[in-house]
């Protein structure tokens, strides 16, 4: 097996994925899930060439495999064979590595139960590694938390994301291409006064986009946001919460999830359960944002948010139907595609 590192480069991370025929559909959308993240998931039908034995290289792929994730559904473990061979080899790999390292993971594709698989000599089974009940609505997030708790967490990757910092203290440096002034925002957030720098983020985002009247801005707004302005105020935020808050995290993350354009459900609400925005099922609404708590518990990219709810604020009909949770995932896409667009 290649040492197990904490620190590693995505595209250098071998997830094995063992799984047994009657699954391939649910593990192909894995690996894909997996690969669009930038990890290196090993599946047979990809990684195994006409004329190589099977019997030799899926061992070889094990030992060299970083992680093993172990597939389990209704269909796979009522079967014997070469697939619980697999797990064992996995087992004795594990048995190897130092205590409180996460290699080997049951999977589970569907609400089945854990087979009772055994390593008798080091003292293992299957059983007694916590396992991940993949076919739930978190069940992805789950395993990306896990790849990062092991393998070194996003940390890294939002330390290389925060562009070079600004000269904060230059006056013209806070002067966007609308000739919005972003002074006031930075001192709140020197501050840590972070409600206020919510709303004054809403306000200036407004006069930036031209719409002081409305005070809300719509999906072209975003689409449509200058690039410079939105630079600036995504740098005060990373500055200021030590790369915690901005744009860029909210993209960053959200795209980790494997959230593109398109509405997906699953993506949208492990998004909203990651960043603190869905509580127990529920979008939060406008007078929900909690700003009292110490930056330290604030889930990464909570902020900023207001200028997402504003809108509905004065709607009160679209909070009470939950029209406006559409409309959220509406502008914060937008949003994100247009930092994207701004290289943030």
């Amino acid at each position: 097996m290649s040492e197990i590192r904490k620190q590693a480069k995505k595209s250098e991370i071998q997830i094995f994925l063992a799984h047994a025929n009657e699954d391939k559909p649910q593990i192909r959308e894995l690996y894909d899930k997996l690969q669009e993240l930038g990890y290196k998931p090993w599946f047979d039908e990809e990684d195994l060439l006409p004329g190589q034995n099977w019997r030799d290289e899926i061992p070889k792929a094990v030992k060299k495999s970083d992680m093993f994730l172990a597939c389990l559904s209704s269909t796979s473990i009522r079967k014997r064979g070469y697939i619980q061979r697999e797990f064992k080899m996995a087992m004795e790999m594990l048995a190897e590595l130092p205590p409180g390292t996460i290699y080997l993971i049951p999977l589970k594709l569907d609400d089945c139960e854990i087979p009772d698989l055994r390593q008798s000599e080091y003292g293992l089974n299957l059983r007694d590694i916590q396992w991940l009940d993949y076919w739930k609505p978190n069940g992805f997030s789950k395993l990306v938390k896990a790849i990062e708790h092991q393998f070194g967490s996003r940390e890294k990757d939002l330390a290389e994301l925060v562009p070079t910092p600004l000269a904060v203290n230059n006056y013209n440096d806070l002067k966007g291409s609308t000739g919005v002034d972003y002074t006031q925002l930075r001192d709140f957030l020197r501050n840590h006064r972070f409600n206020r720098a919510d709303e004054e983020t809403c306000y200036v985002m407004c006069q930036a986009a031209g719409r002081q009247e409305q005070r809300w801005l719509d999906v072209k707004s975003i689409r449509d946001f200058p690039c410079k302005d939105l630079q600036i105020i995504n740098q005060l935020w990373l500055e200021y919460s030590n790369g915690k808050f901005g744009f860029s995290v909210q993209k960053k993350i959200y795209e980790s999830l494997g959230g593109t354009k398109i509405y997906n459900k699953e993506v949208w609400e492990n998004f909203g359960n990651y960043v603190g925005w869905l509580k127990e099922g529920q979008w939060l609404n406008f007078n929900d944002l909690n700003y009292s708590m110490n930056i330290l518990d604030i889930p990464d990219a909570y902020l900023p948010a207001r200028f997402l709810w504003v809108e509905d604020f004065f709607n009160q009909e679209m909070i009470e139907t939950g029209i406006w949770a559409s409309n959220l995932f509406a502008r914060e896409s937008a949003l994100i595609y247009r930092a994207k667009e701004c290289n943030l």
